[in-house]
């Protein structure tokens, strides 16, 4: 086998590892170990070709290496169980994602592996609608997993969620897909590619709609707003796709309204309770508070939420067990305390200032300029999707979001 055709052993694994990710919880281990197992035999043969002393001394990668080590040595001076460990390794395989990206990023053909992550996309998303319309028609669905009880749906994923989370990275892919410049002539049939790329979209946004996640879409709409401000340039008739998408949105909800009415007390009881300060997030989010500064420096670990949760009279009545505080950086300073969460914040302003940074010097460039503001704005929308629930450590939305960390960190610092 020649050296150039080494890199079918990281291209493959990971277009596994991004068609299941929408579509099976149970493969994504799998395929996660698969892709290091061959991703270390790649580096190994290319070891020649990989830069070893620009990625030592790249500050990302320094900073991802001392948020795991922190975390390690938090949970351990605590004195982790079992549970934790395996918890603590889990946790270390998603995030580990970013620097083998990082290492691996010029070696792989993007544009075919995002392809087929937009088609598993629009399988997920089709299996999640048809399940809620099954749910709703009282329709048996034989030899597959069963409908999820009202009103909620996750396709495939038993947890709506991990269903959201993964189609708002995968939202920008496939508008990316749609509003490519296609001047610079990556694809073959780029009229063909359009018009897929559009049906993946709105099956997308009907997924969003019955997984019925509200934090998501706080994210989206923000993050699509962004998005359509940056990218409206590459769009003909930007005003009227637009438009079209508002009022597709807008019915696809009437409907949900429509079958569900549960949908409406679901979101006005949440923005009452908002309002009045007293919804349950906002209470795990002072509990978590109040765990990261009883302590400040080494945290709980992984585990200590939800002993604190158990304990806490303010939840005793509380039917389900929390383990995690429904916010990204609140749960990062449970864990691992102050030094932890400054490593976290440090690691993104680093990626977020390389990136605006990268903007202002591609403004000439069109195909640079339009994939770092498509990275943008995925991002956006998962870190404020992360500020209302658990993403960054999940097995299946923390794959995709440090994947998306490491892609936008080589990419901008690969093409500058």
């Amino acid at each position: 086998m020649k050296k150039n055709n080494y890199k079918l052993l990281l291209e493959l694994p990971l277009a596994v590892l991004l068609a299941v990710l929408p579509i099976s919880v149970s493969l994504i281990s799998v395929s996660v170990g698969v892709l290091y197992f061959c991703g270390i035999v790649f580096l190994i043969l290319n070891r020649k070709n990989i830069a070893w002393n620009a990625f030592i001394k790249e500050p990302v990668i320094l900073l991802v290496f001392i948020f795991l080590l922190w975390m390690w040595i938090s949970c351990f001076i605590k004195g982790a169980s079992s549970d934790e460990i395996t918890r603590l390794g889990q946790m270390t395989s998603v995030i580990f994602i970013l620097p083998m990206i990082y290492l691996c990023f010029r070696f792989i053909n993007w544009k075919y592996i995002i392809m087929i992550f937009a088609f598993s996309l629009l399988v997920a998303s089709i299996f999640a609608s048809f399940k809620f319309f099954a749910g709703i028609l009282s329709i048996p669905i034989i030899e597959l997993s069963p409908v999820l009880p009202f009103p909620r749906n996750g396709g495939f994923h038993s947890s709506p969620p991990y269903l959201a989370g993964i189609l708002i990275g995968g939202f920008y892919i496939a508008f990316a897909l749609f509003a490519f410049p296609y001047k610079e002539r990556l694809f073959r049939n780029t009229k063909l590619l359009k018009y897929i790329s559009f049906i993946v979209l709105l099956f997308i946004i009907l997924g969003i709609g019955v997984t019925q996640t509200r934090g998501l879409w706080i994210a989206i709409f923000v993050g699509g707003l962004v998005n359509y401000i940056l990218i409206r340039q590459y769009i003909k008739n930007s005003v009227f796709i637009l438009s079209f998408l508002l009022i597709y949105t807008i019915l696809m909800w009437l409907l949900l309204f429509y079958l569900v009415p549960e949908y409406i007390d679901r979101i006005f009881s949440f923005l009452e309770r908002i309002m009045l300060f007293n919804d349950l997030r906002i209470n795990l989010y002072k509990l978590g508070l109040k765990i990261g500064l009883e302590n400040p420096v080494f945290g709980v670990g992984t585990t200590g939420y939800l002993k604190a949760f158990s304990i806490d009279p303010e939840f005793a009545m509380n039917r389900f067990k929390h383990w995690h505080a429904h916010n990204d950086l609140i749960q990062i300073f449970v864990i691992g305390g102050f030094p932890l969460l400054i490593s976290f914040i440090g690691l993104l302003l680093v990626i977020y200032y390389r990136l605006i940074s990268f903007l202002k010097m591609n403004i000439q460039n069109i195909y640079n300029s339009y994939v770092g503001k498509v990275l943008l704005c995925s991002l956006i929308s998962l870190l404020i999707y992360g500020m209302t629930d658990y993403i960054i450590f999940s097995p299946t939305t923390g794959y995709l979001y440090w994947l998306i960390l490491g892609v936008t960190a080589k990419y901008t610092y690969h093409y500058k």
